[in-house]
C-alpha cells in the first residue's frame, strides 16, 4: 500500500489511467539500472526518480567537466571536478527522499556482477561498447535494456529484449563495429535534445515496468519533430541472441 504522504506525492500520476495505484505500487518496487549520467541519463534519472521508481542504481566513471553543464541538467559550476554519479544522486536524493538511490563510480564493466538484479536497464553512455555489453547482459540475464542515444538533433531509441523468440536485440541492427567516433564529441549535439530523448527514455522504463513493452526502434529528429518507427526483425544470425550464439 501507498503511505498518505506517497498518495499526496503522486496524486496527479495517480489519475494517469495507465498508472493509478496498482502501476505507482509496480513504479515504487522497480529496480532499474542507468548507465551513464551525461546528458540523456540526467533526465532519465530525475525524472524515474521523482514519478516514484523506487530503487535506482546509477553508474559513471567521469567527473563534471565544464562543458557537461549545458546538457547535464543536475550539474552546475559548482560540482566541477566532483564524481558526476556523487552528485547526481546527492542531489536526487535530496528532491526524493524515498527512493532507493545507489551511486557506483566507475565502469560498468567492472562493476555488473557485483550490483544485484534489476527489472530495466538503460544504457545512456553514448558508447558503442558500452551498449554491446548491456546488450549481451540482457540476453544472458533476461532483463529488458532501453538504448538510448542523440547525436546532433537526432536521437534514438530501443527497446531490446533479445532472448525472446519474437523481440529483437540490439546486436541485430547496431554492428558491434560501428564507428565509435561517431558521437557527440566530434559531431556534436543540441542541448534540448539530449533532454527530449531522456525524458522520452524515462517515460518508456515506466511503460516497460507496468509490462508495455516497445518493439520498435524509433527515431526523432527534436529539430523538425519527425519521427520515424522501424520494426527490428531478429536477424537469424546474430552473434549474442540467434541460434549459434554461445549459451
Amino acid at each position: 500500500m501507498l503511505s498518505d504522504q506517497q498518495l499526496f506525492r503522486f496524486s496527479r500520476q495517480l489519475l494517469v489511467p495507465q498508472v493509478d495505484l496498482i502501476g505507482q505500487r509496480a513504479f515504487l518496487d522497480a529496480k532499474v539500472l542507468i548507465v551513464g549520467m551525461g546528458g540523456i541519463g540526467n533526465p532519465v534519472a530525475l525524472y524515474l526518480a521523482s514519478s516514484g521508481v523506487g530503487h535506482l542504481t546509477l553508474v559513471d566513471y567521469d567527473q563534471v567537466e565544464l562543458h557537461n553543464l549545458p546538457r547535464q541538467v543536475l550539474l552546475t559550476d559548482a560540482d566541477l571536478g566532483r564524481s558526476k554519479v556523487t552528485v547526481v544522486a546527492e542531489k536526487l536524493t535530496l528532491q526524493c527522499p524515498d527512493v532507493d538511490i545507489q551511486a557506483c563510480d566507475g565502469r560498468i564493466e567492472d562493476l555488473i556482477d557485483t550490483l544485484g538484479q534489476f527489472d530495466i536497464l538503460v544504457d545512456a553512455t553514448d558508447s558503442v561498447t558500452v551498449a554491446h555489453f548491456l546488450n549481451r547482459y540482457s540476453v544472458q540475464h533476461h532483463v529488458p535494456l532501453l538504448y538510448l542515444s542523440a547525436i546532433g538533433t537526432e536521437g534514438r531509441l530501443f527497446m531490446a529484449r533479445g532472448w525472446r523468440d519474437d523481440s529483437a536485440c540490439l546486436g541485430c541492427w547496431l554492428p558491434e563495429l560501428s564507428d565509435q567516433n561517431e558521437g557527440c564529441e566530434r559531431l556534436g549535439v543540441l542541448s534540448p535534445s539530449v533532454g527530449t530523448i531522456g525524458v522520452l527514455g524515462a517515460v518508456q522504463v515506466l511503460r516497460a515496468v507496468l509490462g508495455d513493452y516497445g518493439t520498435d526502434l524509433v527515431c526523432l529528429d527534436t529539430w523538425s519533430l519527425n519521427q520515424i518507427s522501424v520494426s527490428v526483425s531478429c536477424l537469424a544470425d546474430c552473434r549474442v541472441c540467434g541460434p549459434s550464439a554461445p549459451g
